[in-house]
């Protein structure tokens, strides 16, 4: 006997998909949650990398506005050397000639200093480069010999390099003597 079934039948493909289908979504499923996960970690790697960045924008910042100031502080240390050896010159060649034009007046003072216990007075004085010139008119030898010893050991006065006396007669009775002498101040520094 053949027996015919007249109910419908779901077809056998159906019910496969319906496994399948399940097996799909929970495929779906987890490749969403892998996908999300995989996401969400290289999210957070990407913003790692981007603090690690700004921290080392911001130290290379740091470092660059430290190395402007340094330069700034060199180019500043520069121009007032710059200046100072441009100045320095100028300033040893004021010293130097106040030192000059001082001179004249420190060395009549050691000589005014020198003259004040003895009987001898100055007729001339002059200074020519290290040298100088004096003149006078002394009681006796012995005044012109103190005076010459004062000076050589005075801070102003260097060597004896000449000197002369003659015999200036006033009256038949007094005798004076007439002196040049030639020091010179190499001790000095000018």
């Amino acid at each position: 006997m053949i027996t015919i079934n007249l109910l419908p039948r779901r077809p056998l493909p159906m019910r496969r998909e319906a496994g399948g289908l399940h097996r799909s979504l929970v495929l779906g499923i987890v490749s969403v949650l892998l996908s999300g996960t995989v996401c969400w970690g290289w999210g957070s790697s990407l913003l790692e990398q981007r603090d690690l960045v700004r921290q080392e924008k911001r130290s290379k910042e740091q470092m660059l506005s430290s190395m402007i100031a340094n330069t700034q502080n060199d180019k500043k240390r520069l121009e007032a050397k710059g200046r100072q050896s441009r100045l320095m010159p100028h300033a040893q060649f004021l010293a130097k000639d106040s030192r000059r034009r001082n001179l004249p007046i420190l060395i009549l003072d050691e000589i005014s200093q020198s003259l004040e216990p003895l009987d001898l007075w100055l007729l001339a004085l002059s200074i020519e480069g290290d040298d100088v010139f004096i003149e006078g008119k002394a009681l006796s030898h012995k005044a012109v010999g103190q005076f010459i010893q004062s000076l050589e050991e005075s801070r102003m006065f260097g060597r004896l390099i000449r000197m002369e006396t003659q015999p200036h007669i006033l009256h038949e009775d007094h005798v004076m003597q007439k002196f040049s002498l030639q020091f010179t101040t190499q001790g000095l520094a000018l």
